[in-house]
């Protein structure tokens, strides 16, 4: 299977297994910011990687990357990407401080964002995993404030020499009913996908 291959009943299916993976996260985030945290996956698509920063409203648009690499029965890699206005909201709880859009990130605040990447991610590659009995380890996570563009321009090229398209997944999250947006890029391998669909019995 290639990844355009994947059709709507592919997307329904991971989109399923995402939401179960970010009722888990909502509830860690809860537990750990002492805020009301909803979270799930309302669409999720195949695109380009010509179509993929038209997918955000502002390719400059300063935000938070997570990246978590996928390891064991099967490989890729996953970014979590949020405004950094959107991330500030998340930290402030946190770290007892208020963030602006001037706010430069110290050690302290990739520290905490990577600990809430690390928490979002795994919940969802913990769902993958129950769902399909693979077991997927990932990496320490690694965090950058920048625009969009740049951040999403290292896996791009990587993947690029696999696929030309990637699965693009838009996700709601609200603190305290503040929305937050953000998105998730999972960047399985070609192999990996084929596998991914045969364990959920597609």
């Amino acid at each position: 299977m290639n990844i355009s291959d994947i059709d709507s009943i592919h997307l329904d299916v991971l989109k399923e297994v995402c939401n179960i993976g970010a009722g888990n996260a909502a509830t860690s985030l809860s537990q750990i910011l002492s805020r009301k945290v909803e979270m799930n996956v309302p669409n999720a698509k195949v695109v380009g990687f010509n179509d993929l920063m038209s997918s955000f409203v502002n390719e400059e648009m300063v935000v938070l990357g997570v990246m978590l690499l996928l390891e064991g029965d099967i490989d890729g890699s996953m970014i979590f990407i949020m405004p950094k206005s959107s991330a500030g909201v998340m930290l402030s709880p946190l770290l007892g401080k208020e963030y602006s859009e001037d706010t430069v990130f110290d050690e302290m605040d990739f520290s905490a964002s990577k600990e809430i990447g690390n928490i979002i991610v795994s919940a969802y590659i913990n769902s993958l995993a129950t769902m399909t009995g693979f077991k997927i380890r990932v990496s320490e996570p690694f965090a950058t404030v920048d625009m969009a563009a740049s951040i999403l321009s290292v896996p791009v090229i990587e993947l690029g020499r696999q696929t030309d398209n990637v699965l693009f997944m838009e996700s709601y999250i609200a603190c305290d009913g503040i929305e937050l947006g953000g998105h998730f890029i999972m960047l399985p391998s070609l192999e990996s996908y084929e596998k991914i669909m045969k364990a959920l019995g597609m």
